[in-house]
């Protein structure tokens, strides 16, 4: 380790700059990749914006950049079809089952005597 103070912070920041740098490469070329396997046009231009944000930030050159979106560009975009709204399910409403109530059957004198009266 350097014995200087300034040269150990410059260490430390290249350290924490280069773990950074690495981060948003790594997600810039899965980004790449995604577009290039989609071919949806969100993508695309998802992947595109990244490209420009390294360069930008200059994590990538800006030749390296170009060559890049030229690449995205060439890329044969599908458009999204409009998706087709979701069948609606249908709710089955559940019926409430009633216990039967147990009715006291009449003894066969009462119904005899009801059929007398008539």
């Amino acid at each position: 380790m350097a014995n200087i103070k300034s040269k150990e912070k410059r260490l430390k920041q290249n350290k924490k700059r280069a773990l950074s740098n690495k981060s948003f490469k790594s997600k810039m070329k899965t980004s790449i990749k995604l577009a290039e396997s989609s071919r949806l046009e969100k993508d695309v231009n998802d992947a595109v914006r990244l490209v420009d944000s390294a360069v930008s930030k200059k994590i990538i050159k800006k030749g390296n950049g170009s060559k890049l979106k030229s690449k995205l560009h060439k890329i044969e975009v599908v458009k999204e079809s409009p998706k087709k709204p979701a069948p609606k399910k249908v709710e089955v409403k559940k019926t409430e089952t009633k216990k039967e109530e147990v009715k006291k059957t009449e003894t066969k004198k009462e119904e005899t005597k009801k059929e007398e009266t008539k």
